[in-house]
């Protein structure tokens, strides 16, 4: 039987001219990722399903059944809109996913938001957090039990922008999924931020090969150097290498944290054969009251960057900002998005609706929504505005 291919025929000026630069839509970029379903099968055009699911997303839906529906909900003017004879079923959504390339995806929707990012200045460094995250709806009790689906995220710190969305082979290979991405990708200006897990020496020697800079937390699993380091700040002072510091005070959220930073540079002759081009040692130490009772905790790290490009307050501000993976990526996904409500089984489906999330967040972010619940039941609303967000140049 011959096939039906049906192509989305959007708004005329999908892409448009500012200056000399050319300025594409999202639908427009959609349409460059590889599609791997066989030519011969193909009734709906990859981008125009993707499309479909970041509408549905934009106005609050979670699963990909809920997607399905809310499309069949506003068929008539979904049809006219992208051109369609008919909507896509619930399987097809799935269907599309598994066949998609999810780097190239993620790829595609970070130059589409880059497109109107400010330029970097001169020697102005960025910063990219990096943390692996379960999917954990897709995680399964059955005869051969099925764990959820761990990818690693790369989050651009200063943009809001998911730099880079990778699954993860199998329980315990973050570090190996992460050191494999850095060798591929050019670090030049960009300062690397990551948790204890990642503190090794050939994670580091990566990094600055790459042109990077890192900064790194050391825990237990680094037991002699965290100890090198504590025995480095619990030494009298010394006023020809006097140690420096920096504070920040947070009153906000029902508690009081001091964050208080002591740096130095002198470990660094007796850590270089092993931690390459490492230029400053810390301790890092939280003190306040949180639900009424006292907190404190000390952490140590090391850096790559050297006392003339990151001061005591801005490390201070690097590890602090580094949580905005948690805070800002993953807690929004999973709680305002409901990620982990999302069951799919197939872990490359699931990584592809968890990359259209941060899709999502990342676009509320650029349009100024200070609440996405109150941005989603706008779009929830007002469909129309989310398609021309989708369809037409920011």
């Amino acid at each position: 039987m011959e096939s039906i291919t049906e192509t989305a025929e959007v708004h005329e000026a999908e892409v448009h001219e500012i200056g000399a630069e050319q300025v594409q839509s999202l639908h427009e970029l959609l349409r460059q990722v590889a599609d791997y379903r066989h030519k011969r099968g193909r009734r709906y055009e990859a981008a125009t399903v993707l499309v479909i699911l970041l509408l549905a997303k934009l106005a609050g839906e979670s699963t990909v059944s809920g997607i399905a529906h809310w499309a069949r909900l506003r068929e008539a003017w979904l049809k006219a809109a992208l051109g369609l004879r008919r909507l896509p079923c619930t399987n097809t959504y799935h269907y599309v996913c598994a066949h998609l390339d999810v780097s190239e995806l993620n790829g595609k929707v970070r130059e589409w938001l880059e497109q109107v990012a400010p330029q970097r200045q001169a020697g102005e460094l960025v910063q990219w957090a990096m943390d692996g995250k379960v999917l954990r709806g897709n995680h399964r009790y059955t005869p051969s039990t099925q764990g959820g689906q761990e990818v690693l995220n790369v989050y651009a710190v200063d943009s809001g922008v998911l730099q880079h969305c990778q699954p993860i082979a199998s329980k315990g290979y973050e570090a190996a999924t992460a050191h494999a991405f850095i060798g591929q990708t050019n670090c030049q200006g960009v300062v690397i931020t990551a948790d204890a897990l990642h503190t090794r020496p050939r994670f580091c020697r990566r990094i600055r090969q790459q042109q990077g800079h890192y900064v790194l937390i050391v825990k237990r699993n680094r037991a002699e150097l965290e100890a090198e380091i504590r025995r480095l700040f619990d030494l009298p002072p010394d006023p020809h290498s006097p140690v420096q510091t920096a504070q920040s005070v947070d009153p906000g959220h029902g508690r009081l944290i001091v964050r208080r930073i002591f740096t130095s540079s002198e470990l660094n002759l007796a850590l270089q054969h092993e931690w390459q081009d490492v230029a400053q040692v810390f301790v890092l130490e939280r003190r306040g009251w949180r639900n009424g009772k006292p907190v404190y905790e000390s952490v140590c790290g090391l850096t790559s960057l050297p006392p003339d490009l990151a001061s005591p307050a801005q490390l201070l501000a690097y590890v602090q900002r580094h949580w905005h993976i948690e805070n800002r990526c993953h807690w929004r996904k999973d709680v305002t998005l409901r990620e982990d409500a999302c069951t799919v089984r197939h872990p490359l489906v699931a990584t592809v609706l968890a990359v259209l999330n941060s899709a999502v967040l990342a676009l509320l972010d650029h349009c100024h929504f200070t609440n996405v619940r109150s941005a989603i039941r706008t779009f929830a609303a007002f469909p129309e505005q989310a398609l021309a967000l989708l369809t037409l140049p920011l």
